[in-house]
């Protein structure tokens, strides 16, 4: 695979392949369930998920504070048999996402 490769971000040099697929952040009485987030990304990387998109195309992203982001990611993070290399912190503010 050639750098000019479609899966390729030029700006970063970080190659993405396999299908990545934007997961909900599970939430029960106003909190995000980090239990049953771990349960999806388990479910889904059993199925042959190659990544997850957390905080992104759903909507809840810009919700969550920066500790509640964290927290879910470590949680993923620790059950996964293949942990992944990247995660999305995008935040409203640029100050939020250098923390």
């Amino acid at each position: 695979m050639s750098d000019s490769s479609p899966h390729m971000n030029p700006a970063t040099g970080l190659r993405f392949t396999g299908i990545w697929l934007p997961m909900v952040t599970p939430m029960r009485n106003g909190e995000v369930d980090t239990d049953a987030a771990v349960q999806l990304a388990e479910h889904y990387q059993r199925a042959g998920i190659s990544g997850l998109v957390l905080f992104g195309s759903t909507g809840e992203g810009n919700l969550l504070s920066t500790a509640e982001k964290i927290a879910m990611v470590q949680a993923i993070q620790a059950s996964l048999t293949r942990p992944a290399d990247r995660a999305r912190c995008g935040r409203r503010r640029h100050a939020q996402n250098l923390r």
